[in-house]
């Protein structure tokens, strides 16, 4: 399990699955109850802004058709993306990505 899980382990769902999920994603994936089907990804501005850090406190949940109908890197063990990031809110994408 991702150290960024960790806190949140009783949210996430360990029977499901995503489909066709490439197998460079699929240690990223997670079924949480909040958010569905998600890659665990931290997003590109925060990489950026936090390059020397430990990228595991910015790993967010992205929605797994979010992260394939889009440009990432697997960079260091984590799934770096270009993603909507709001410091409140987090990630801000567009619900048609959602799937539960």
């Amino acid at each position: 399990m991702r150290k960024s899980l960790q806190s949140i382990k009783h949210m996430i769902n360990l029977t499901k699955q995503y489909p066709g999920l490439p197998d460079e994603l699929k240690s990223f994936y997670a079924y949480l109850s909040d958010c569905g089907h998600s890659i665990m990804a931290v997003p590109k501005s925060l990489a950026e802004q936090h390059s020397q850090s430990d990228l595991s406190e910015f790993e967010a949940a992205v929605p797994v058709k979010y992260v394939l109908a889009n440009k990432y890197l697997i960079h260091d063990g984590y799934i770096i993306i270009n993603v909507p990031y709001d410091e409140v809110f987090g990630i801000d994408v567009d619900d048609g990505y959602e799937e539960y």
